[in-house]
């Protein structure tokens, strides 16, 4: 799953950019999502097997700037890209 877009344009796009193995090996691979106090001490919280299950396995969670350097990465040379400005 992708963030706040929808995980399956998400996962259609980041296929269509041959990204998958570099996002499976960067991402996240949770167990359980905790909630916590200031101290880092658990609150609440619940496991996250059944999203792996509902995506056959796919359930991974990648950090923005994780997922903006391999688009990146991929699209050196192809693209001319800027940044700074509106």
């Amino acid at each position: 799953m992708f963030g706040a877009v929808h995980p399956v344009m998400a996962r259609a796009s980041a296929e269509k950019m041959g990204l998958l193995s570099d996002i499976a090996r960067l991402g996240y691979h949770m167990q359980e999502l905790r909630i916590v106090d200031d101290h880092g001490r658990r609150l609440s919280g619940f496991g996250v097997r059944v999203f792996r299950e509902l995506t056959s396995g796919r359930f991974i969670t990648l950090g923005r700037s994780d997922l903006s350097k391999l688009i990146y990465d991929r699209s050196a040379g192809s693209a001319r890209s800027s940044s700074g400005t509106a």
